[in-house]
């Protein structure tokens, strides 16, 4: 569930699927590679207008970890049909929650460590 598309060995992926192409909190809205001090394991959902994103993510370098969970309706008429704004509202949207919950779980005080290291995987060796 954290693979990355250029991670991925079967099936290979081209240049048109960036990281974040399934990882719309934190990075939805930033088509540059994601941080290898981050990973997310997730699950999205993209149909109707809604987008949703069920993420678990770890940054082993602030030795944070969260779950987050959103789930947004990107029409901007609220009437029906097919225009929806996955573009203009829900990747900003859901990019920015994951940023704004990340700095504040960097911020947050923890009377214990997170412990990580099970969660770094190497998904390039044989």
């Amino acid at each position: 569930m954290s693979v990355l598309p250029r991670e991925c060995r079967a099936p290979r992926y081209g240049p048109r699927y960036y990281d974040s192409w399934v990882k719309f909190l934190l990075f939805g809205d930033r088509k540059e590679p994601i941080p290898p001090h981050i990973r997310v394991f997730n699950k999205v959902g993209l149909a109707y207008g809604y987008m949703s994103d069920n993420a678990y993510v770890v940054d082993f370098e602030a030795g944070v970890e969260f779950l987050l969970a959103a789930v947004i309706w990107t029409h901007p008429d609220r009437l029906g049909g097919d225009d929806y704004a996955y573009g203009e509202v829900g990747f900003p949207f859901l990019g920015e929650l994951g940023r704004t919950i990340h700095e504040y779980e960097e911020q947050r005080p923890r009377p214990y460590p997170a412990r990580l290291e099970r969660f770094r995987l190497d998904y390039n060796r044989d």
